[in-house]
């Protein structure tokens, strides 16, 4: 197995071959990808797409945060979720009630959320 960081990029290249001559070279064939975050999968969806096309078979994500705000189709595994850390800041008093009443309101739906605050609103 191997682990395939997903390097930050703003604009993820829709071509999921550009990917496979690195992928290619890696002596295995699954692979777990690393990244920071998971919100809405977009740019992992581009990486685990690439890497299927170079026949990996993509096991797992690991991300230090999980938003779970977003369905997943696959393993997640991760240090924290959102709702973990929130309830962290309730307890330890990290945050006014009115930041964390926010933040909820963003977990329980993110996509009306983000609408609301100038985002996509759809995934």
């Amino acid at each position: 197995m191997a682990l395939c960081g997903i390097p930050e990029i703003q604009n993820p290249r829709p071509d999921p071959d550009f990917l496979t001559p690195t992928f290619r070279s890696l002596c295995c064939d699954t692979v777990t990808l690393v990244d920071d975050l998971a919100t809405d999968g977009a740019s992992e969806s581009v990486f685990r797409d690439a890497l299927r096309a170079a026949e990996a078979e993509v096991i797992a994500t690991f991300v230090l945060i999980d938003f779970t705000v977003f369905p997943s189709d696959h393993a997640m595994l991760s240090l924290a979720r959102l709702g973990d850390i929130i309830a962290r800041a309730k307890t330890d008093g990290a945050l006014g009630a009115r930041e964390c009443a926010e933040i909820e309101t963003f977990a329980s739906d993110a996509t009306a959320w983000s609408r609301a605050h100038g985002g996509i609103g759809r995934v």
